[in-house]
């Protein structure tokens, strides 16, 4: 008997260590898990940053991992390239690993311990986002199935936020922007500005008939842009009247304003005619162009917007193709890159296309590939006649007296060229 019960017991534990040989602790996939985001994002003017700080709370209910299949050791976190002073630990303030491999998209972080089915973790992130003295732009890039973040910034600060998914509260000299159990994802973008009293710089260019006079107006602390963008206006404003084959067409001097995006209600430049150009204290030469670029456009009587627009992008890469070949031969590859890809998920007709009066988060895509599509339309039909042509037809624009649509813009063209352009003119009044 006792010989039967020492087999059994044998036998048990042979049962036992064969199959436990066949169960092997691996690193599970993500699938059946929660995890649940707590972020506060504050920023700090003394210290030119913004400090971030987030609580991550874990459970893995992954049935794939049941019966000790398998299990979580680490974790993915998205993080400014720009991030310092990165630190993690967990509850027990015991410091994680973190780091990320050289051309990996993310963080890892190595958990301390293995987390089983059924197991929960809480973690800890921290780091800085550096800042400008008076400017704050940074993202809020959060994943997670519920999250919960609050934007903390000096109520001496003008802030523009692209998703308006937030309710906003006050307190002590801090305004607070709470976005309140998002699922899944959150992506927005925040712009900050402590506005200060408007420095001045004041410059003159010649040009072929006369002289224009340019006043840039900037914040404290923007020297950097400032000079930027004046010597962008002297370096291109003579090029694009030479382009054009037309004089500067205005009467008066230019005067360039930096910007918030509640100036700009979130365009990148505004070109507001002899009340001057609006831009975006993140803007670069590219917007500037484009925006002196108006100073044509709007004497060419276009009626429609994909004509003003598609104008201006073109002489945009007309002007950095003779000042900087390289970079314009890479915008205007982007530009074509871009709208290939973005028709596929959007429709829009050209010959009817109009802009909103604002843009943001919701409606940034749409009103990006309107503009997408009037270069790629109207490149397409400057490759094809070629600069002379163009010219030939900016002169015709001037001289007529009355607005030039649709119609009235193919025949132009059409004298001018001669040029069979029956695809430019079926992309014109596509959907796509």
């Amino acid at each position: 008997m006792e010989n039967i019960k020492k087999r059994i017991f044998l036998g048990f534990i042979f049962v036992v260590l064969i199959f436990t040989g066949f169960i092997i602790p691996v690193s599970a996939d993500w699938n059946e898990t929660n995890k649940e985001v707590d972020s506060f994002y504050k920023l700090v003017p003394d210290d030119s940053v913004v400090h971030v700080f987030k609580e991550i709370q874990f459970t893995n209910y992954d049935t794939d991992t049941k019966y000790w299949k398998g299990y979580y050791e680490h974790m993915h976190h998205e993080i400014p390239e720009n991030a310092r002073n990165i630190d993690m630990w967990d509850r027990g303030n015991k410091k994680i690993t973190i780091q990320k491999e050289h051309g990996d998209e993310y963080y890892i972080s190595r958990l301390n311990r293995n987390l089983w089915y059924g197991d929960s973790c809480s973690i800890y992130l921290e780091y800085d986002i550096p800042v400008n003295e008076n400017t704050a732009v940074f993202k809020l890039n959060e994943n997670a199935d519920l999250i919960n973040a609050t934007v903390m910034v000096p109520d001496s600060y003008n802030v523009y936020i692209d998703n308006p998914d937030y309710t906003t509260k006050h307190s002590s000299n801090l305004n607070m922007y709470k976005f309140n159990r998002i699922k899944d994802q959150l992506r927005c973008k925040i712009d900050a500005v402590n506005r200060t009293e408007y420095n001045v710089l004041n410059k003159t260019v010649q040009l072929s008939d006369e002289k224009v006079g340019f006043k840039i107006k900037y914040w404290d602390g923007e020297d950097d842009w400032a000079n930027t963008t004046l010597d962008t206006a002297l370096k291109t404003l003579p090029v694009m009247e030479k382009l054009w084959g037309i004089p500067y067409p205005k009467d008066y001097n230019i005067t360039i304003t930096q910007a918030t995006k509640n100036d700009t209600s979130g365009y990148s430049g505004i070109n507001n005619g002899k009340h001057g150009i609006l831009m975006l204290h993140t803007s670069n030469e590219d917007i500037l162009i484009h925006e002196l670029a108006h100073y044509w456009t709007q004497n060419c009587n276009f009626k429609h917007r994909w004509m003003d627009e598609g104008y201006a992008d073109l002489y945009t890469y007309l002007v950095l193709n003779r000042i900087n070949p390289h970079d314009a031969h890479e915008r205007k590859e982007d530009f074509i890159k871009q709208y290939n890809t973005m028709k596929q998920s959007n429709d829009l007709v050209l010959s009817t296309w109009s802009v909103p009066d604002s843009i943001g988060s919701k409606n940034f895509d749409q009103v990006d590939y309107g503009y997408k599509k009037s270069f790629v339309l109207v490149y397409n039909i400057y490759n094809k006649i070629g600069l002379e042509s163009i010219k030939e037809a900016n002169q015709q624009f001037l001289k007529l007296n009355s607005s030039i649509g649709n119609n009235e813009y193919k025949h132009i063209i059409q004298s001018v060229s001669h040029t069979n352009l029956k695809n430019e003119w079926k992309l014109l009044h596509s959907d796509i």
